[in-house]
């Protein structure tokens, strides 16, 4: 029910990616596929400096990251994020790691988050 009191602060609310990971820092990992990609056509091509920064500009326009805010545009509470994380389980670790943002920035209440074996959300990738 607490959840539930606690307004969504929309200013901060869509900043996670998918894997929970600020999104900034997600979109940041396209950067030298995208520059790669010009370059080989540049290369191909025979295109011109301009022509270049124009492609960048275009590829960086294209890339889209799957956002649980495009599903809830505009939660009302804490609560309504929660409960679209256990509803949607591709949306759940962006729906814990916005969670845990609105937590930490709240005032509403007291919080003290403790997460025991946290590790064990994320199985080793081979």
């Amino acid at each position: 029910q607490k959840l539930e009191d606690i307004p969504v602060d929309l200013s901060l609310y869509g900043s996670r990616a998918i894997d929970g990971e600020p999104a900034a820092e997600a979109r940041r990992l396209y950067e030298p596929l995208i520059e790669k990609t010009v370059d080989q056509e540049v290369a191909d091509q025979g295109l011109s400096p301009v022509e270049r920064l124009r492609r960048i500009a275009d590829y960086r326009r294209q890339v889209r990251m799957p956002s649980m805010a495009e599903q809830l545009a505009t939660p009302m509470n804490v609560w309504e994020i929660v409960e679209f994380g256990l509803e949607n389980e591709a949306y759940a670790t962006q729906a814990v790691a916005e969670m845990f943002v609105q937590l930490q920035q709240q005032v509403t209440h007291p919080v003290l988050v403790i997460v025991d074996q946290w590790n064990e959300c994320f199985p080793v990738s081979q």
